[in-house]
Protein backbone atom coordinates (compact mmCIF):
# COMPACT_ATOMS: atom_id res chain seq x y z
CA UNK A 1 0.00 0.00 0.00
CA UNK A 2 1.09 3.46 -0.73
CA UNK A 3 2.12 6.13 1.84
CA UNK A 4 -1.11 9.12 2.74
CA UNK A 5 0.84 12.24 0.66
CA UNK A 6 -1.78 14.09 3.06
CA UNK A 7 -4.04 13.81 5.93
CA UNK A 8 -6.79 16.86 7.06
CA UNK A 9 -7.34 15.62 9.80
CA UNK A 10 -6.05 18.51 12.07
CA UNK A 11 -7.03 21.01 9.60
CA UNK A 12 -10.79 19.72 9.70
CA UNK A 13 -10.69 19.51 13.39
CA UNK A 14 -9.81 23.15 13.60
CA UNK A 15 -12.19 24.01 10.81
CA UNK A 16 -14.90 22.25 12.67
CA UNK A 17 -14.47 23.99 15.99
CA UNK A 18 -14.07 27.64 14.24
CA UNK A 19 -17.10 27.22 11.50
CA UNK A 20 -18.41 23.34 11.13
CA UNK A 21 -21.24 25.14 8.82
CA UNK A 22 -18.49 26.07 6.81
CA UNK A 23 -16.09 22.78 6.90
CA UNK A 24 -17.58 20.44 3.98
CA UNK A 25 -16.15 17.62 5.87
CA UNK A 26 -17.48 18.46 9.13
CA UNK A 27 -19.40 15.29 9.61
CA UNK A 28 -15.74 13.30 9.23
CA UNK A 29 -13.70 12.00 11.51
CA UNK A 30 -10.87 11.76 8.90
CA UNK A 31 -10.21 12.67 5.44
CA UNK A 32 -6.87 10.34 3.76
CA UNK A 33 -5.56 11.32 0.60
CA UNK A 34 -3.68 8.96 -1.16
CA UNK A 35 -1.09 9.64 -4.18
CA UNK A 36 -1.98 6.21 -5.76
CA UNK A 37 -3.44 2.85 -4.06
CA UNK A 38 -4.03 -0.49 -5.65
CA UNK A 39 -7.58 0.02 -4.28
CA UNK A 40 -9.30 2.33 -1.78
CA UNK A 41 -11.70 -0.41 -0.52
CA UNK A 42 -9.29 -2.75 0.30
CA UNK A 43 -7.20 -0.36 1.95
CA UNK A 44 -9.65 0.79 3.97
CA UNK A 45 -10.90 -3.01 4.79
CA UNK A 46 -7.07 -3.64 5.73
CA UNK A 47 -6.98 -0.84 8.65
CA UNK A 48 -10.69 -1.46 9.87
CA UNK A 49 -9.70 -5.28 10.31
CA UNK A 50 -6.36 -5.02 10.98
CA UNK A 51 -6.36 -2.95 14.20
CA UNK A 52 -8.30 -3.19 17.66
CA UNK A 53 -11.50 -1.21 18.43
CA UNK A 54 -9.08 1.31 20.58
CA UNK A 55 -7.50 2.15 17.35
CA UNK A 56 -10.23 1.85 14.79
CA UNK A 57 -12.42 4.61 17.16
CA UNK A 58 -10.04 7.21 15.33
CA UNK A 59 -12.51 6.56 12.23
CA UNK A 60 -15.52 7.79 14.25
CA UNK A 61 -19.41 7.45 12.25
CA UNK A 62 -17.71 8.81 8.76
CA UNK A 63 -14.30 8.90 7.28
CA UNK A 64 -13.34 9.25 3.67
CA UNK A 65 -10.58 7.67 1.70
CA UNK A 66 -9.79 8.61 -1.64
CA UNK A 67 -7.25 8.56 -4.53
CA UNK A 68 -7.42 9.96 -7.83
CA UNK A 69 -4.88 6.51 -8.86
CA UNK A 70 -6.44 3.29 -8.18
CA UNK A 71 -4.38 1.05 -9.86
CA UNK A 72 -6.12 -2.73 -9.23
CA UNK A 73 -9.69 -1.51 -8.60
CA UNK A 74 -12.85 -3.68 -8.73
CA UNK A 75 -16.86 -2.90 -9.70
CA UNK A 76 -19.37 -5.56 -9.14
CA UNK A 77 -19.05 -8.73 -10.42
CA UNK A 78 -15.32 -8.88 -9.90
CA UNK A 79 -15.07 -6.20 -13.05
CA UNK A 80 -11.85 -4.28 -13.34
CA UNK A 81 -12.24 -0.24 -12.87
CA UNK A 82 -8.94 1.22 -14.01
CA UNK A 83 -8.14 4.76 -15.58
CA UNK A 84 -5.75 6.73 -16.34
CA UNK A 85 -4.44 9.28 -13.42
CA UNK A 86 -5.86 11.80 -12.01
CA UNK A 87 -9.08 11.61 -14.75
CA UNK A 88 -10.89 10.27 -12.05
CA UNK A 89 -11.82 10.36 -8.88
CA UNK A 90 -11.89 7.09 -6.73
CA UNK A 91 -12.96 6.59 -3.23
CA UNK A 92 -14.32 4.75 0.17
CA UNK A 93 -16.64 6.18 2.71
CA UNK A 94 -15.84 4.04 5.81
CA UNK A 95 -19.62 3.82 7.80
CA UNK A 96 -19.08 3.02 11.15
CA UNK A 97 -23.18 3.36 12.73
CA UNK A 98 -22.04 1.58 15.72
CA UNK A 99 -19.69 4.40 16.98
CA UNK A 100 -23.02 6.39 17.45
CA UNK A 101 -25.42 5.46 20.08
CA UNK A 102 -28.05 7.34 18.53
CA UNK A 103 -28.50 5.59 15.51
CA UNK A 104 -29.73 2.34 15.29
CA UNK A 105 -28.95 0.82 11.75
CA UNK A 106 -29.56 -2.87 11.71
CA UNK A 107 -26.28 -4.48 9.40
CA UNK A 108 -29.05 -6.14 7.29
CA UNK A 109 -29.93 -2.80 6.02
CA UNK A 110 -26.39 -1.73 5.46
CA UNK A 111 -26.32 -2.14 1.51
CA UNK A 112 -28.61 0.96 1.21
CA UNK A 113 -25.29 2.94 1.70
CA UNK A 114 -24.85 2.02 -1.79
CA UNK A 115 -27.91 3.83 -2.78
CA UNK A 116 -26.64 6.58 -0.32
CA UNK A 117 -23.95 7.37 -1.97
CA UNK A 118 -25.18 6.77 -5.98
CA UNK A 119 -27.76 9.87 -4.75
CA UNK A 120 -25.25 11.83 -3.38
CA UNK A 121 -23.27 11.29 -6.46
CA UNK A 122 -26.18 12.52 -8.90
CA UNK A 123 -26.48 15.34 -6.09
CA UNK A 124 -23.31 16.53 -7.20
CA UNK A 125 -24.15 16.15 -10.87
CA UNK A 126 -27.40 17.99 -10.70
CA UNK A 127 -25.53 20.82 -9.01
CA UNK A 128 -23.18 21.09 -12.27
CA UNK A 129 -26.01 20.84 -14.27
CA UNK A 130 -26.07 17.40 -15.50
CA UNK A 131 -28.94 15.37 -15.86
CA UNK A 132 -28.42 12.01 -14.34
CA UNK A 133 -30.19 9.32 -12.94
CA UNK A 134 -29.82 5.46 -11.58
CA UNK A 135 -29.33 2.32 -13.26
CA UNK A 136 -30.52 -0.56 -11.17
CA UNK A 137 -28.17 -1.66 -8.41
CA UNK A 138 -26.57 1.54 -8.34
CA UNK A 139 -25.21 2.72 -11.29
CA UNK A 140 -24.99 6.62 -12.05
CA UNK A 141 -25.58 7.51 -15.67
CA UNK A 142 -26.07 10.16 -18.03
CA UNK A 143 -28.00 9.30 -20.89
CA UNK A 144 -27.56 5.75 -21.19
CA UNK A 145 -23.95 5.68 -20.94
CA UNK A 146 -22.41 4.98 -17.06
CA UNK A 147 -20.37 8.01 -15.15
CA UNK A 148 -19.73 6.10 -11.91
CA UNK A 149 -20.13 2.48 -10.36
CA UNK A 150 -20.46 2.00 -6.85
CA UNK A 151 -19.13 -1.34 -4.59
CA UNK A 152 -19.83 -2.07 -1.07
CA UNK A 153 -18.26 -4.41 1.42
CA UNK A 154 -18.68 -5.17 5.38
CA UNK A 155 -15.56 -5.13 7.68
CA UNK A 156 -15.75 -7.07 10.81
CA UNK A 157 -14.01 -5.50 13.48
CA UNK A 158 -15.54 -7.40 15.96
CA UNK A 159 -17.96 -10.26 16.81
CA UNK A 160 -20.14 -6.78 18.01
CA UNK A 161 -19.15 -4.11 15.55
CA UNK A 162 -19.69 -4.72 11.69
CA UNK A 163 -18.86 -1.41 9.80
CA UNK A 164 -18.97 -1.03 5.52
CA UNK A 165 -16.46 0.34 3.62
CA UNK A 166 -18.62 2.26 0.25
CA UNK A 167 -16.49 2.56 -3.02
CA UNK A 168 -17.02 5.08 -5.63
CA UNK A 169 -15.26 5.60 -8.92
CA UNK A 170 -16.50 8.20 -11.39
CA UNK A 171 -15.08 9.70 -14.33
CA UNK A 172 -14.51 13.41 -14.09
CA UNK A 173 -12.03 14.36 -16.51
CA UNK A 174 -11.66 11.13 -18.62
CA UNK A 175 -11.54 12.08 -22.37
CA UNK A 176 -14.03 10.02 -25.12
CA UNK A 177 -10.54 8.20 -26.14
CA UNK A 178 -9.84 6.87 -23.09
CA UNK A 179 -12.85 5.21 -22.22
CA UNK A 180 -12.88 1.62 -21.34
CA UNK A 181 -15.80 0.42 -22.93
CA UNK A 182 -18.81 2.31 -25.38
CA UNK A 183 -21.00 2.46 -22.53
CA UNK A 184 -18.82 4.62 -20.68
CA UNK A 185 -18.86 8.39 -20.45
CA UNK A 186 -17.46 11.04 -17.75
CA UNK A 187 -18.33 14.95 -16.87
CA UNK A 188 -16.09 16.40 -19.06
CA UNK A 189 -18.12 14.80 -22.08
CA UNK A 190 -21.06 15.75 -20.58
CA UNK A 191 -20.05 19.42 -20.24
CA UNK A 192 -17.05 20.14 -22.14
CA UNK A 193 -15.90 21.32 -18.94
CA UNK A 194 -13.03 19.89 -16.72
CA UNK A 195 -14.07 19.70 -12.97
CA UNK A 196 -11.82 20.01 -9.62
CA UNK A 197 -11.25 16.75 -8.33
CA UNK A 198 -11.24 17.98 -4.99
CA UNK A 199 -14.34 19.83 -5.40
CA UNK A 200 -15.92 16.34 -6.36
CA UNK A 201 -14.80 14.40 -3.29
CA UNK A 202 -15.73 17.57 -1.38
CA UNK A 203 -19.37 17.89 -2.88
CA UNK A 204 -19.90 14.00 -2.90
CA UNK A 205 -18.53 13.46 0.83
CA UNK A 206 -21.03 16.47 1.93
CA UNK A 207 -23.91 15.26 -0.24
CA UNK A 208 -23.70 12.16 1.31
CA UNK A 209 -23.19 12.88 4.78
CA UNK A 210 -26.51 14.74 5.03
CA UNK A 211 -28.42 11.30 2.83
CA UNK A 212 -26.65 9.02 5.75
CA UNK A 213 -28.15 11.12 8.37
CA UNK A 214 -31.27 11.43 7.08
CA UNK A 215 -31.29 7.96 7.03
CA UNK A 216 -29.81 7.12 10.23
CA UNK A 217 -32.32 9.63 11.88
CA UNK A 218 -35.27 6.95 10.88
CA UNK A 219 -33.17 3.97 12.06
CA UNK A 220 -32.37 2.57 8.06
CA UNK A 221 -35.75 1.97 7.15
CA UNK A 222 -36.12 2.76 3.55
CA UNK A 223 -39.67 3.31 3.69
CA UNK A 224 -39.73 5.48 6.26
CA UNK A 225 -40.27 9.34 5.40
CA UNK A 226 -37.48 11.78 6.19
CA UNK A 227 -37.13 15.40 5.77
CA UNK A 228 -39.23 16.73 3.15
CA UNK A 229 -42.06 14.42 3.88
CA UNK A 230 -40.35 11.63 1.59
CA UNK A 231 -39.04 8.50 2.13
CA UNK A 232 -35.40 6.85 0.77
CA UNK A 233 -37.13 4.09 -1.38
CA UNK A 234 -39.63 6.88 -2.98
CA UNK A 235 -36.40 9.37 -3.47
CA UNK A 236 -34.94 6.07 -5.28
CA UNK A 237 -38.09 5.95 -7.32
CA UNK A 238 -37.76 8.73 -8.65
CA UNK A 239 -34.14 8.66 -9.97
CA UNK A 240 -33.98 5.03 -11.53
CA UNK A 241 -34.62 5.07 -15.21
CA UNK A 242 -34.58 1.45 -14.87
CA UNK A 243 -38.44 1.71 -13.62
CA UNK A 244 -40.68 1.29 -16.08
CA UNK A 245 -37.91 -0.11 -18.83
CA UNK A 246 -38.27 -3.37 -20.84
CA UNK A 247 -34.76 -5.20 -19.63
CA UNK A 248 -33.55 -8.30 -19.27
CA UNK A 249 -31.61 -9.59 -16.43
CA UNK A 250 -28.64 -11.32 -16.43
CA UNK A 251 -28.54 -13.92 -13.32
CA UNK A 252 -25.56 -15.20 -11.51
CA UNK A 253 -25.62 -18.42 -13.27
CA UNK A 254 -25.89 -17.62 -16.92
CA UNK A 255 -29.86 -17.08 -16.76
CA UNK A 256 -31.64 -14.64 -18.59
CA UNK A 257 -34.99 -13.19 -17.54
CA UNK A 258 -36.72 -10.83 -20.09
CA UNK A 259 -39.72 -8.72 -18.65
CA UNK A 260 -41.05 -4.59 -17.36
CA UNK A 261 -39.25 -3.23 -14.12
CA UNK A 262 -41.79 -2.46 -12.03
CA UNK A 263 -40.70 -1.28 -8.86
CA UNK A 264 -37.97 -1.93 -5.97
CA UNK A 265 -38.79 -3.46 -2.73
CA UNK A 266 -37.96 -2.54 0.89
CA UNK A 267 -35.00 -4.67 0.69
CA UNK A 268 -34.03 -3.05 -2.45
CA UNK A 269 -34.91 -6.06 -4.56
CA UNK A 270 -35.58 -4.96 -8.56
CA UNK A 271 -39.22 -6.23 -9.32
CA UNK A 272 -39.93 -7.38 -12.40
CA UNK A 273 -42.89 -8.77 -14.30
CA UNK A 274 -41.30 -11.25 -16.74
CA UNK A 275 -42.60 -12.05 -20.20
CA UNK A 276 -44.67 -14.69 -18.98
CA UNK A 277 -46.83 -12.43 -16.45
CA UNK A 278 -45.42 -13.50 -13.21
CA UNK A 279 -44.05 -10.71 -11.08
CA UNK A 280 -40.23 -11.54 -9.39
CA UNK A 281 -37.73 -10.16 -7.55
CA UNK A 282 -34.28 -10.04 -7.91
CA UNK A 283 -31.42 -8.92 -5.00
CA UNK A 284 -28.15 -9.83 -7.61
CA UNK A 285 -27.95 -9.52 -11.46
CA UNK A 286 -26.94 -7.52 -14.12
CA UNK A 287 -29.91 -5.23 -15.27
CA UNK A 288 -29.48 -4.48 -19.39
CA UNK A 289 -32.23 -2.06 -20.27
CA UNK A 290 -34.05 -2.64 -23.97
CA UNK A 291 -36.36 -0.13 -24.43
CA UNK A 292 -38.59 1.92 -22.52
CA UNK A 293 -42.03 -0.33 -21.87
Amino acid sequence: MSVPIQTLDNYLKYEVSRAASKAPYHQYQQVLLLDTVPSTNLYAHELLTSADSLQNRRWGELSVIATTQQTHGKGRLNREWVAPAGSSLCASVIVRPHANPAHRIAPEQYHWFTVLLALAAIDTLNSWGIEAHLKWPNDVLIGDKKCCGILAQIAVESAENLSAIVGIGININLEPEEFPVPTATSVLAATQRPRSLDEALEKICENFAQRYEDFARVNGIPSALQRHGISLLDSVRTKMSTLGQRVVIELPDGQKTYGVAEDINDDGEIVITTDSGISQSYAVGDVIHLRSA
